[in-house]
């Protein structure tokens, strides 16, 4: 008795589950079976004049109702402009697609300048900054449809959004527009440029400059003075010339003249020359050749004077050669 009673107990309970989830309705991914929910909010609801806001437009819809493909959001934003565009921005959450529509927003013309701000506290307010509430176009959904047809399926409004103004009323009527510029009252902007400024001082840059300029001086200055130096120093320790080198040096040039009896003489010369040196047979072939008939020519005299330097070179007179 007492085990029957057992399994019918536990029966129930096995059953039990199953018969609430039979009687229970299938759980809907939107509240109220909707298809399609949105919201609208820009960031912030006040500001001051010409400071950007963020607008975002939020869709969650159900895929197995509408097809995200096939919506479309009509967004408008004036008198605002987006800075750089509206950006659409795609995720799956669950079995629910999630759009977000994101735009930066700015208004810098008149259409965001509200008139004086009143209310009926009256000459409380005037010390106010001015505020001016705005409310942007109806943001319209539309679905196309298999027929081609685009039916608006929701509109959605952005919060009004209130726009301070930057100048204080009361205090714009105390100021006197013809004030000395830079004064607290005046209107008129004074045309005088600022004061310079420099990075660096300009005395400090000019002596950077002419030290690098005295350095790019400095150098071929030194090179230049070395040359000189050097070439003075050679001609000094060279001294003046013994009496073989200036007879060679006057067979060189005679070679080079059309007068036959200076090249004679010079030859004549060399050959005195080269018989002190101790050079006799040297000495007489160039004797022989400057009295020859007939007058030896300039190349001649040139190679008696040439095979004299390559003598007295291989005799090891280095001034002579």
């Amino acid at each position: 008795m007492v085990g029957r009673a057992l399994l019918s107990l536990l029966a129930l309970l096995l059953l039990a589950p199953a018969a609430a989830a039979q009687e229970r309705p299938q759980e809907e991914p939107l509240p109220g079976g909707r298809g399609l929910v949105a919201t609208a909010s820009l960031s912030p609801s006040t500001h001051l004049f010409a400071d950007p806001v963020v607008a975002r437009f939020d869709v969650v819809l159900d895929p197995e109702q509408f097809e995200a493909d096939r919506l479309e959001v009509r967004l408008r934003f004036t008198p605002y402009e987006p800075v750089d565009g509206v950006l659409t921005t795609r995720r799956e959450v669950g079995r629910l697609v999630h759009l977000r529509y994101e735009a930066e927003l700015r208004c810098l013309h008149i259409g965001c300048i509200a008139p004086r701000f009143r209310t009926a506290l009256g000459a409380q307010e005037e010390g106010r900054a001015e505020r001016y509430g705005i409310r942007l176009p109806s943001i319209d959904i539309v679905y196309e449809e298999d027929d081609g047809s685009t039916p608006v399926l929701l509109s959605k409004r952005f919060p009004i959004i209130e726009v301070v103004s930057r100048i204080n009323t009361a205090r714009l009527e105390g100021l006197e527009p013809d004030s000395r510029p830079g004064s607290e009252g005046a209107f008129v902007a004074s045309l005088e440029p600022p004061d310079r400024t420099y990075r660096a001082r300009p005395a400090l840059l000019a002596g950077i400059a002419l030290g690098a300029a005295f350095l790019l001086a400095l150098f071929p200055a030194v090179l230049l003075g070395r040359a000189v130096v050097a070439r003075w120093r050679a001609v000094r320790r060279r001294g003046p010339l013994s009496q073989l080198e200036r007879a060679l040096l006057l067979v060189d040039w005679t070679a080079r003249r059309d007068d036959p009896e200076e090249r004679r003489k010079a030859l004549e010369a060399l050959a005195v020359v080269l018989e002190h040196g101790g050079v006799e047979p040297l000495a007489e072939s160039t004797r022989e050749l400057a009295w020859a008939e007939p007058s030896p020519a300039g190349k001649e005299a040139g190679e008696a004077g040439d095979q004299a330097r390559r003598t007295l070179a291989g005799r090891g007179d280095g001034r002579a050669a």
